[in-house]
């Protein structure tokens, strides 16, 4: 079955509207334009329905500026949740995107799950939270997963060890290559690198956090965990603390990743996010290594 949503944009309420200088009509350089919100509980009921049929197609159909497709585009800029929550729904749901996260490196959420089903809770899922971070993983791993990304979606294993020697010289070790393979289609992978190098496309909150310069060239996406102190008796959160910060990304030469929190997983201050935690120690490494590259 395919469901065909049909979406226009409208200017934003918060937006400022004003004149033209002739007075010939309203001046769309000002306005901020975001989807109609009806149009959005429309695609909403869409992917509720995909959700119960994988097999459903869903086609967003749009006449109107190019600029509409930048609604995507900021939101992941934007680290906005319910669109990460719907391009997981897009993508076939939780199977698909953690088979496709282990194949770019990512690989404990698969096994977590797994682990769980074969220990003997069955129904053991993420659920939707999943594209917004409820699988624990390490930091290897994610910086293994960006670098498949930065790589044109080419997996290739990380390596710590290069070599062993001996004192004489001989070689005691190497480790056993593993050809590339590709993980990822590269035109996603190559979009995706466009969208997380595009600060245009971030908030403009964020222009005093972002200290690289104009032409430093970089693509980062900032993360922020944090752990529930309360829950209800329904299982709602009721008190919560941000324990992880995170930033990822990479340069044209090199796939960094930073971690922000305390090792005995106590919280931090409750202002602490990945853009004011992370990000400065991740922009300070990678503009002195390119320095000395």
């Amino acid at each position: 079955m395919k469901i065909g949503v049909c979406i226009k944009e409208v200017a934003d309420t918060a937006s400022k509207i004003e004149l033209r200088a002739d007075g010939t009509g309203i001046n769309e350089s000002s306005l901020k334009f975001v989807m109609n919100p009806y149009d959005e509980f429309a695609l909403e009921e869409a992917l509720l329905v995909k959700d119960k049929d994988p097999q459903t197609e869903v086609v967003v159909i749009s006449i109107g500026p190019e600029r509409i497709g930048e609604t995507i585009r900021k939101a992941l800029a934007q680290s906005r949740n319910i669109p990460a929550i719907r391009a997981l729904i897009l993508a076939g749901g939780e199977e698909r995107v953690l088979q496709t996260a282990h194949d770019m490196g990512v690989v404990s959420p698969l096994q977590t799950r797994d682990a769980n089903r074969a220990g003997g809770w069955e129904s053991f899922a993420y659920g939707y939270p999943l594209a917004i971070g409820s699988a624990e993983t390490s930091l290897l791993e994610l910086v293994t997963g960006y670098s498949t990304i930065a790589d044109h979606g080419s997996f290739s294993p990380a390596v710590s060890i290069n070599e062993i020697r001996s004192s004489s010289g001989s070689v005691l070790f190497t480790p056993r290559n593993q050809a590339p393979r590709q993980a990822v289609d590269a035109r996603v992978a190559d979009a995706l690198t466009d969208i997380l190098s595009d600060n245009s496309a971030r908030p403009k909150k964020w222009a005093p956090a972002i200290t690289l310069p104009p032409d430093f060239w970089a693509a980062w996406k900032t993360g922020t965990g944090n752990v529930c102190f309360l829950r209800s008796p329904y299982g709602n959160c009721w008190s919560y603390g941000i324990n992880n910060t995170w930033t990822i990304g990479y340069t044209r030469k090199l796939v960094v990743g930073v971690w922000v929190g305390n090792a005995d997983n106590t919280v931090m201050h409750p202002d602490a996010d990945g853009l004011n935690s992370a990000l400065p120690l991740w922009q300070d490494f990678v503009r002195r290594a390119q320095s000395v590259q």
